[in-house]
């Protein structure tokens, strides 16, 4: 399940990422008549090819710095703002907690495992036992009737004491 969870996290990340490129390399600030040098700098820096791209937003799953990725390029054109906190929301919130539940899934089911594990080992150690007070039933029921007396206790030897 990590695996897959893995995977759709690589899924998201280059569909974000197919949409920055559209939104904020073809963005008018970076390709228009009239360039902003500053925005073209941030998108040659973060955004410079899918691949870059995918680089830089995997930033957002963690939350590492990236203030320093969205903020500049907001307040140079605010409808970037939308896709910057979409991208939050579902990098970095949504998938977080996918991630979260799977470890924390797994970890329950490895707990199921062991509880059984734990009843087996306990019904082996249950069913030893009855087999063995069986044994000593059968050695102190002298006469065979089934039926321990009094009597047959009395006779036991310093063997089955110990």
């Amino acid at each position: 399940t990590m695996l897959y969870t893995t995977i759709l996290l690589l899924v998201i990340l280059y569909i974000f990422s197919c949409i920055g490129i559209e939104l904020i390399t073809l963005n008018p600030r970076a390709v228009g008549p009239e360039p902003d040098e500053k925005f073209q700098m941030l998108v040659d820096e973060h955004f410079p090819s899918l691949g870059g791209a995918m680089l830089t937003l995997i930033a957002f799953v963690s939350f590492d710095n990236i203030v320093t990725i969205y903020k500049p390029l907001i307040e140079l054109d605010w409808l970037l703002l939308p896709y910057f906190t979409l991208l939050i929301l579902v990098v970095g919130i949504v998938l977080a907690n996918l991630v979260t539940a799977v470890i924390v899934n797994s970890a329950l089911e490895q707990a199921q495992q062991d509880k059984a594990l734990v009843k087996t080992v306990e019904e082996t150690k249950r069913r030893r036992l009855v087999k063995d007070l069986r044994k000593i039933f059968q050695r102190l029921d002298v006469d065979g009737s089934g039926k321990v007396s009094a009597d047959e206790i009395k006779q036991v030897g310093d063997e089955d004491l110990a």
